[in-house]
């Protein structure tokens, strides 16, 4: 299921921006990567189908395995098979196969009910957003968005911050444009401006209307 997790969020990933991928030409890189997701999903989902398979003929065999060794056994100790106990062990033998069968789903339930647990329990556990990430100025400003040796990162408690000593200043009506190469803090940019990332140092300022 982790594997699932992160070959969808790969899919995902191209599907949302498949217009810059085109444009980039990074068809090629963003395929490689889904595939390789792919495949290890497609590894670990073989390895699941070949242990249910397992793990359903033994289960299906176990009555019937456990009913004849119990008959020979009792035979081996020199025991009486009358026709009371017979039909009574293979009745109770009868009444524990559907118990059996059902084991392996229920293991397999448990297991996907504990890692919606753990997805409920990151999203609802995780970190509020800092409100005063961003301050709000009134309307009428000549500065729209300033930014003075702002510094952001991510994670709250992480050593390396994710951006540092950032300086904007971008006048109102202006027409700017973020450009960079891919992974080097664009979208993390845009995201400490609205007040996504938490600030750690310096001072972010947005006009109340932006």
């Amino acid at each position: 299921m982790k594997s699932r997790d992160q070959r969808m969020k790969a899919t995902n990933e191209v599907l949302n921006n498949m217009k810059i991928i085109k444009l980039q030409a990074w068809d090629e890189k963003f395929q490689k990567r889904v595939e390789e997701a792919r495949s290890v999903e497609k590894g670990w989902a073989s390895m699941f189908i070949y242990i249910s398979g397992l793990n359903l003929c033994s289960l299906w065999l176990a009555p019937i395995a456990a009913t004849i060794a119990t008959f020979i056994l009792r035979i081996y100790l020199n025991g009486d098979l009358n026709p009371g106990s017979v039909f009574t062990a293979v009745a109770t033998f009868r009444l524990l196969q559907e118990p059996m069968r059902l084991f392996p789903q229920a293991l397999m339930s448990i297991s996907q009910a504990l890692v919606s647990v753990d997805r409920l329990n990151r999203f609802m556990q995780s970190d509020e957003l800092q409100e005063d990430a961003v301050e709000r100025v009134a309307a009428g400003a000549e500065v729209a968005v300033c930014v003075e040796n702002g510094t952001f990162k991510w994670e709250a408690d992480a050593e390396l911050t994710t951006l540092r000593n950032v300086d904007i200043e971008i006048k109102k009506g202006s027409l700017v444009a973020i450009v960079g190469m891919v992974g080097s803090g664009k979208s993390t940019l845009l995201a400490s401006l609205l007040g996504e990332v938490p600030r750690v140092a310096g001072k972010v300022q947005t006009e109340s209307s932006s």
